[in-house]
């Protein structure tokens, strides 16, 4: 199925961050959304980079089955929320600079749908 995000030739592809290290693998609202949310990215985008960054607790299905997306596991647990907060903050862990990165995303219905990242 064609991608239907224009895929222009001159529109060169973004790099996308998608934060689900809150994410407690329970089969909650919060990872139904969020699948589901993934599922659909896959089917309407084949040419943007997706990488999902989870938790120890996440499985590495999370991610759809598609070149474009991959997950990144990162060393923190979900359930110790004080270290995944202080694990989240833009200073501290999140890949910057050189990875080019388009915006970042925390899959929430209550937040932003995507920030732009400060380089």
């Amino acid at each position: 199925m064609p991608s239907r995000v224009s895929s222009s030739a001159e529109r060169s592809a973004l790099r996308i961050g998608i934060n689900a290290l809150y994410l407690i693998p329970v089969a909650s609202e919060d990872e139904i959304y969020l699948r589901c949310l993934l599922e659909a990215l896959a089917e309407l985008d084949s040419s943007n980079q997706y990488v999902i960054f989870t938790n120890r607790e996440t499985g590495g299905d999370l991610a759809p089955r598609r070149p474009n997306f991959t997950t990144a596991p990162q060393p923190v647990r979900a359930i110790q929320r004080p270290a995944r907060i202080l694990w989240e903050q833009p200073d501290c862990h999140w890949p910057r600079g050189s990875t080019n990165w388009t915006c970042f995303s925390v899959p929430d219905s209550r937040r932003r749908p995507c920030a732009p990242v400060p380089q």
